[in-house]
């Protein structure tokens, strides 16, 4: 909901469940895109490898949710690196572009606004997606996002006052505005088209 602010995530279906009694209950196999490389190494997901699963498809979804649908893997592969077709082979090459420390494989797509998000923030997809061990969990996500909405300053854009899309955090480049600056910088150089 853009004018309250508010996420909810109706695609649940690929979570693991451990009830009470401590039987696990597997998801069904994880959408392309959304499976962990320890998963994609494993090659299915199990008791031991459930919640680390959840917790990345939990990363994946925020990251788009921030990012405009743009997954953490997407981007142009630099010449000289093992090409990865999909973004469950580029998970598990580690090609993710939009960190703190890029990986030098992969640039970022263009219309990409990562760097135009609190570095708190950043921080945490870094821990998702670079690190592997130690991937954030619900619980942190959570206080995380609480903390940015607490702590930091929400800002209107000075060009589009009144328009939801164009709250941004203070000190940090309107997300909506930089985004549609980057989508016609490339249609201009003749790129590709944005995802």
């Amino acid at each position: 909901n853009r004018n309250g602010g508010q996420v909810t995530l109706l695609d649940c279906d690929s979570y693991s469940v451990i009830s009470n009694n401590g039987n696990y209950h597997p998801a069904i196999p994880p959408s392309k895109g959304y499976v962990a490389p320890e998963v994609l190494k494993n090659k299915r997901v199990t008791a031991d490898l459930a919640e680390t699963q959840d917790c990345f498809a939990l990363a994946v979804g925020l990251f788009q949710i921030f990012n405009y649908g743009i997954s953490p893997f997407s981007g142009k592969i630099n010449k000289g690196w093992l090409e990865a077709g999909d973004d469950d082979a580029r998970v598990g090459a580690g090609y993710y572009p939009y960190g703190l420390h890029p990986n030098p494989a992969i640039n970022p797509l263009p219309q990409s606004v990562h760097d135009s998000l609190p570095v708190s923030l950043r921080q945490m997809f870094d821990r998702a997606f670079r690190e592997g061990k130690g991937r954030p969990t619900a619980r942190e996500w959570e206080d995380i996002l609480r903390g940015l909405r607490e702590k930091a300053k929400y800002v209107t854009c000075k060009e589009y006052p009144n328009d939801p899309e164009h709250i941004h955090f203070a000190g940090l480049p309107c997300c909506r505005c930089e985004r549609d600056k980057r989508i016609g910088e490339t249609k201009k150089v003749g790129g590709a088209s944005p995802q």
